[in-house]
Formats: C-alpha cells, sequence, structure tokens
C-alpha cells in the first residue's frame, strides 16, 4: 500500500469555539507556544481548510476524496513543499518537537486503533487562549474535518508532534542548488561540500525541501 491512515472518531466541521469539557484519564495535551503564523503558514491552513468536507477515500489527493496522508501532501504539494506520501513515512522527516512547542502548521501523528506504529497525520491549525490544539485531518467516517487533542479518542492516539520550518527564498536557493550538486551537475563546483552541508544541517532542522 502507499498510504496509511486510520480514523473514525470524534470530530468539529469547525473549529470547536472554546475547549472541550474536561474528562479523566486524559493527557495535557495543551500547547503554550502560539505565536502569529506566518503569511505561509497561513497559506497552508487556508488551504487545508479548503477541503473540509470533502469525503474520505483511500489512497486519494483530491478534492474527490482523500486519506490522511493525501490530504497532507496535497496541501504541502500546493505550497511548494515535498512530503512523503505515507503517514509513517512524513513522521520520520521534520524535527519531534514536545507538544507544548505545537504552533499552527506542525503536523500532529497518531496511532490509532490499538497500532503499533503511525497510521495517521494530521495539520494543527489553531491554539485556543487556553492552550488546546485543533487540527485538520480526513477521517475515515467522516472526511475532512476539525478535530481536538481535547477529544478521549485523539488524545489516547496521539504519538508526537513535529514541526518543519518552512524555507525562505535563501535556503530555497542553497536547497536547489546543492541538490543539483548532488545529482552531479555540478560535480566541480568548488562550494559543493559546503552547500551540502547546508543542505543536511537545514533538513536535520526540520526545514521542507521545496519543489524542484
Amino acid at each position: 500500500l502507499l498510504w496509511s491512515c486510520g480514523s473514525s472518531k470524534p470530530a468539529y466541521s469547525k473549529a470547536p469555539s472554546k475547549p472541550s469539557s474536561s474528562k479523566a484519564n486524559l493527557r495535557n495535551l495543551t500547547s503554550s507556544a502560539y505565536s502569529k503564523p506566518s503569511s505561509e503558514v497561513k497559506k497552508i491552513i487556508k488551504d487545508a481548510e479548503d477541503y473540509l468536507g470533502t469525503p474520505y477515500q483511500l489512497g486519494g489527493t483530491t478534492k474527490k476524496g482523500f486519506d490522511c496522508s493525501g490530504l497532507v501532501i496535497t496541501v504541502f504539494s500546493e505550497n511548494n513543499y515535498k512530503l512523503p506520501r505515507r503517514s509513517e513515512d512524513q513522521a520520520k522527516e521534520g524535527k519531534k518537537i514536545e507538544i507544548q512547542e505545537v504552533k499552527p502548521g506542525d503536523l500532529l501523528f497518531f496511532a490509532t486503533s490499538g497500532a503499533a506504529k503511525v497510521n495517521h497525520v494530521g495539520i494543527v491549525n489553531g491554539i485556543s487562549s487556553g492552550g488546546e490544539v485543533t487540527f485538520i485531518h480526513a477521517s475515515t467516517s467522516k472526511g475532512v474535518i476539525i478535530s481536538s487533542l481535547n477529544d478521549a479518542y485523539w488524545n489516547k492516539a496521539l504519538e508526537w508532534a513535529q514541526t518543519r520550518k518552512l524555507v525562505g527564498m535563501t535556503e530555497i536557493t542553497l536547497l536547489k542548488k546543492a541538490s543539483r550538486i548532488s545529482s552531479g551537475v555540478f560535480p566541480n563546483d568548488k562550494q559543493c561540500d559546503k552547500l551540502l552541508e547546508v543542505r543536511e544541517r537545514l533538513f536535520r532542522e526540520g526545514f521542507v525541501e521545496p519543489k524542484k
């Protein structure tokens, strides 16, 4: 299979206006790192929200239907960023962060229904004044929706969060040039080692490689 998703639990058709009621045994999965999103992050969130209501389709990557990882790669692709196809592989990219550090635009990874590994992913779209984290994702039962980490199901299923720094023009130029060098286009370029070093550092720090 070229995809991995699984979810059919509580969700909101719109972002909750206030934190969900407290429930016994919930982990404290709130964020205290909210800041005004950049224009790039705002665009990613808007593009994701434009797909709210789209039905679930296993392997789907279009308005006709999405699975969870298909929604993520489509939204990021529309903003010129490459991500792996499967949620399991997306979880290996970027930089893991504590949930308290989560900001809009970050990715949340889940292991649902007792799975032993990541099988679901969502895009953080909001942090409330009380720290409640909401995210957009493709649910198997309700399609593209907004859910909360205060929901018992998602609270239990969360594995970790990841941040991806969206690169600016300087980093894009370096990454593209380094990519060409690593492909043998500039095998004698004196800056080869330096550029490849910068490329690896950017990836380690969670930067997303721009589409070529």
